[in-house]
C-alpha cells in the first residue's frame, strides 16, 4: 500500500471525490482511479486497484475507515459505509446505510429468553449453540454453579467471534436494495437483498431478503 500521488488526488476531485484528509487515503501500488467516482473518503481507508470494464468500482457512495478488497462493485450508498471490510468481489448496492460499532458484538452473546416471558430463563446466542445445548442451560438454571461456569466459557468464546475495529463483510457477498444496517457480520458468502432495516446481527448460512427487520440474532 501507499499514499496517493498529486496528480491522482486531482483527478479524484475532478471526479467528485473528497476527502477529509488525502494522506489517510491508502492504495494498491497498482492503483488506478478510473472506477471512482462522487466518493467521499472519512478517516483512514485502504483500497486496492478496481477496474471499470471488469464492473468494478465505487460510485456515489461515503466510506468511512474501510477496507475496500479487489473486485468490488459499490454503488449508491447514501449514509455510507463505516468500519467495514469488504471482502473480494462483493457487491453494494443501493443501500442506505452499513454501519459497525466496535463496542458491540454483532449478536454474539445477546441474551434471548426462549421459554419464559419474564425473563428469568435465559441463553446467550453464539454461533455453536443447538438446541439440544439451549434446552439444557434452560432447564439447569437451578443449579447455579453450573451455569455460571457455562457464561464464563460462553463469554470467553464469544470474545474471540467479534469483529474488532472492522466488522467483516465475506467475499462474493451481495447487498442490494436495504435500508440502515447496523452491526452487521456476514461469516460466509451471503446475499442480503430488500431488507428495510436491522442490527446486531452475525449471518452464517442464511439468505435474507424482502421486508426482514431483524435484532440480536445469529443465523
Amino acid at each position: 500500500m501507499r499514499k496517493l500521488t498529486r496528480q491522482e488526488i486531482k483527478e479524484l476531485q475532478e471526479k467528485g471525490c473528497t476527502a477529509t484528509d488525502w494522506s489517510l487515503l491508502h492504495v494498491a501500488e497498482d492503483f488506478d482511479t478510473g472506477a471512482l467516482e462522487s466518493v467521499t473518503f472519512i478517516g483512514e481507508n485502504y483500497l486496492p486497484r478496481l477496474e471499470r470494464k471488469n464492473n468494478e468500482g465505487i460510485y456515489r457512495a461515503i466510506l468511512s475507515c474501510c477496507i475496500i478488497e479487489r473486485g468490488v462493485y459499490i454503488s449508491d450508498i447514501v449514509e455510507g459505509i463505516h468500519h467495514y471490510h469488504i471482502g473480494e468481489k462483493c457487491i453494494i448496492q443501493n443501500v442506505q446505510k452499513i454501519f459497525y460499532d466496535p463496542h458491540t458484538r454483532c449478536g454474539e452473546g445477546a441474551e434471548v429468553f426462549p421459554l419464559d416471558e419474564t425473563g428469568s430463563r435465559s441463553v446467550l446466542l453464539m454461533d455453536t449453540l443447538t438446541a439440544p445445548l439451549a434446552y439444557l442451560l434452560l432447564f439447569a438454571r437451578q443449579r447455579e454453579e453450573f451455569y455460571q461456569e457455562f457464561v464464563k466459557l460462553s463469554e470467553k468464546y464469544i470474545n474471540t467471534q467479534k469483529p474488532t475495529s472492522h466488522s467483516f463483510i465475506a467475499n462474493q457477498s451481495v447487498i442490494k436494495s436495504c435500508g440502515e444496517l447496523y452491526n452487521l457480520h456476514i461469516k460466509n458468502r451471503e446475499e442480503v437483498t430488500q431488507v428495510p432495516r436491522f442490527s446486531n446481527f452475525t449471518l452464517s448460512g442464511f439468505r435474507l431478503s424482502t421486508g426482514a427487520i431483524l435484532e440480536d440474532t445469529i443465523c
